[in-house]
């Protein structure tokens, strides 16, 4: 109930308990009026002119209370009109109210799509902070990416220094090789001119790898042990080549053969160069 008819309804019981009053007050005049009517009937048997004077009197009074009868009537009409006016006025506030109230629903309504618009918001907040994160990890997995790139070209870049390094040891190497090589080819030519040696003999020559297993230099020329024997082909007279990676060392030549190593000689060695475990060998470079 709103504030306008709370005091709308005060207004009507004050009123009432008013009119209560006057007419509880009227009645009262009333019992004391028939009072004195009883007195008076008795008063007049005794005393007649006594009766008339108090006649008088009582017509008086009767006068008064019947212009107070018409007054409180008048008060009474008064006020019934001002209680229909009240009553009116408390209608208008009750269709106010109503009006208020359906304003009230609209905005509570308003209010209820409000929420559902600020709960839609803070679902499009979260998933755009769910983004950014995704992103600001996509970012850091990019410059890890990035960071792995630059220390993969920075490898790349030291490898191919290496290999640059590496190609220019093994021209290098090849150089070398290739003027052992000539030098090889003349001894051969040579052994065939003056031994009367076919030359194809020395070009069948099977291929075959190995590993220095032990090299000692402590009996002249230099004896070298191979890993490899009868089972691989090799035959006492068989040449090996000794190198590691693209440096060549020397050769050594078959003297002892076992079925799974042998025992060579050392028959040349490059300058500055020394034969040691763990090199390679191949009868054919």
């Amino acid at each position: 109930m709103s504030a306008i008819g709370r005091i709308f309804i005060v207004l009507n019981l004050i009123l009432a308990a008013a009119f209560l009053g006057w007419t509880a007050q009227a009645n009262g005049s009333i019992q004391d009026y028939k009072s004195q009517l009883a007195d008076e009937k008795a008063a007049r048997d005794a005393d007649a002119s006594a009766h008339e004077e108090a006649l008088s009197a009582l017509r008086i009074q009767v006068s008064d209370l019947t212009e107070d009868a018409r007054s409180a009537n008048g008060g009474r009409d008064t006020q019934k009109a001002l209680a229909e006016n009240l009553q009116g006025q408390l209608d208008d506030a009750q269709r106010q109210n109503g009006v208020m109230q359906a304003k009230l629903d609209e905005i509570a309504s308003t209010l209820g799509d409000y929420n559902d618009t600020i709960t839609q918001l803070i679902q499009e907040k979260d998933g755009a902070t769910q983004r950014a994160n995704d992103a600001e990890r996509a970012r850091d997995d990019a410059v890890a990416a990035a960071q792995a790139s630059e220390l993969a070209k920075r490898d790349a870049v030291d490898a191919t220094a290496a290999a640059t390094a590496q190609i220019a040891q093994l021209q290098e190497a090849n150089a070398k090789l290739t003027a052992k090589a000539s030098s090889l080819d003349t001894e051969i030519n040579t052994l065939v001119a003056v031994h009367g040696i076919e030359r194809g003999k020395f070009e069948a020559v099977a291929q075959i790898d190995a590993a220095v297993l032990e090299a000692r230099f402590d009996l002249e020329p230099g004896l070298v042990m191979l890993n490899v024997g009868e089972g691989s082909g090799v035959k006492r007279g068989n040449t090996f080549h000794i190198y590691r990676g693209g440096q060549y060392k020397g050769k050594v030549r078959v003297e002892n053969v076992q079925s799974t190593y042998c025992s060579a000689v050392v028959v040349g060695m490059a300058e500055g160069r020394t034969i040691t475990q763990g090199d390679r060998a191949s009868t054919v470079l």
